[in-house]
């Protein structure tokens, strides 16, 4: 019986996560936007269901999976949690006046609005104590789960088939050269919930030590690549691409202990490959109207042109960021708010940079983090991500080249991405959720030090 409930309440968590990924970011799953975003009514009745869940969540945690309290991670989170509601309602309204067209922006908030970014904030702190607590530390090796990993790449796998059935033709005019950029309209179209769903199931492989992880690393990154080919995700392409290659290149390099022999004619096979591939690819290419030919002329055209042209727009708005921020010494110090930030910013941009530009994010984690809580925000956003560099180092000091080789690489195409992107750790967006559960799950184990015998006696108690 201890076993079920536990397993009830994990998959209770990942109920959590779901419904707090949705009220954050519902926009994302649509690429047309039909939702065009929950009611402000709508949205507070979902985030106190949210709430209710995760008190739920916590009740069997600790009262009936015995679950102690981490005496350092909760009040941190509590604090931060606290601060940063606060700098929601200290928001007033804002007006912004170009002096060169006396071009006028305005932004206020209603009651309403605040509220709901507070019960968002406040999910935050639930989600993310249980991500780098509870849910880390107890559920990390309870292996009798481990069929949820498998339901949820079958999962990807269905709708992945469902997207490609509906989206055939536009598909099948990339690789006949008649693909008029009208775009991809997936129901699950954005590449990010995508790409950080595959990334869960690889890390997720590992951590549950599923045999044949190799087959699982290679056929999840290659979906990763290809996905964010049709989805014109030119960072993420690069970074993706570059992984696999390296990781590719470790494995093979790890046969040196076994045979040096090995080692180099694998070597050869896997260079001979990727040599092989490109020149095939050129000479298709210059053949002109084929479908080869026609998938390189969409990639290069309508991925990384398209994204390469608007780079230097990413740089004004960083500009644009610091500039706003410091106007006010409060506003560089707590930040503009969780939420808020965005409108706030979106207003000033239009108002006295672009007039024809909707903004919609920074496009750059730290300058987010900047935004939403200021300078100290980003300490604690900096200082989170020193963690994972201190558990890194022990990972190495135990000889777990592999896992550290893994994670770091990862961890640093990430972070290459966070500077492309929006992306972070630590939030709830769908993006940046699973981000947090992917790496700071398996090195807050390594930071308590809680040996696997011992969580496996604590769950031999539970029966």
């Amino acid at each position: 019986m201890g076993k079920i409930r536990y397993s009830l309440t994990y998959i209770m968590f990942w109920l959590v996560i779901a419904f707090s990924s949705l009220l954050v970011e519902n926009y994302d799953f649509f690429s047309t936007n039909p939702m065009g975003g929950f009611s402000y009514d709508s949205a507070i009745v979902l985030a106190i269901f949210t709430i209710l869940l995760l008190i739920i969540y916590y009740f069997f945690e600790y009262k009936r999976n015995r679950v102690s309290i981490d005496k350092i991670l909760l009040p941190i989170i509590a604090g931060a949690t606290f601060l940063f509601v606060m700098t929601i309602w200290w928001q007033g309204e804002r007006t912004f006046i170009n002096a060169a067209n006396e071009q006028l922006g305005r932004v206020v908030f209603s009651f309403k609005e605040k509220l709901v970014y507070s019960l968002q904030v406040v999910i935050w702190g639930g989600v993310i104590y249980g991500v780098l607590f509870t849910f880390n530390r107890y559920h990390l090796i309870f292996k009798t789960v481990r069929w949820l990993l498998f339901v949820y790449v079958a999962v990807v796998l269905i709708f992945t088939i469902a997207d490609i059935v509906m989206e055939f033709d536009v598909i099948k005019g990339v690789f006949e050269g008649t693909y008029t950029n009208s775009g991809l309209k997936f129901i699950f179209y954005n590449s990010n919930p995508w790409a950080s769903i595959v990334m869960v199931a690889l890390i997720s492989a590992m951590v549950l030590n599923l045999k044949k992880f190799n087959i699982f690393y290679y056929l999840l990154m290659i979906y990763f690549l290809f996905f964010s080919i049709f989805t014109t995700c030119t960072t993420t392409i690069f970074i993706n691409f570059a992984i696999i290659l390296f990781y590719t290149f470790f494995e093979i390099f790890a046969f040196f202990k076994r045979s040096v022999a090995q080692t180099i004619l694998y070597s050869a096979i896997y260079l001979l490959f990727l040599v092989g591939l490109g020149v095939t690819t050129l000479v298709f290419m210059r053949k002109g109207n084929n479908p080869i030919a026609n998938f390189w002329y969409f990639v290069s055209t309508h991925v990384l042109q398209k994204d390469f042209s608007t780079f230097t727009s990413r740089t004004t708005i960083w500009q644009a960021a610091f500039t706003l921020l410091v106007q006010n010494p409060r506003d560089l110090i707590f930040g503009l708010g969780y939420k808020t930030s965005i409108n706030i910013f979106a207003t000033f941009y239009t108002a006295t940079v672009n007039q024809a530009f909707v903004l919609r994010t920074s496009h750059n984690g730290f300058v987010e983090i900047l935004l939403r809580h200021g300078l100290i925000g980003l300490l604690l956003y900096v200082g989170a991500l020193g963690t994972f560099v201190f558990a890194f180092i022990k990972l190495i000091i135990k000889k777990k080249y592999r896992f550290s080789f893994l994670y770091g690489l990862a961890a640093c195409g990430l972070l290459a991405h966070s500077f492309m992107e929006s992306t972070m750790f630590l939030s709830i967006g769908i993006n940046s959720l699973y981000m947090t559960i992917v790496f700071f799950m398996p090195i807050v184990t390594e930071i308590q030090n809680r040996k696997i015998k011992i969580l496996h006696q604590d769950l031999v108690t539970l029966d």
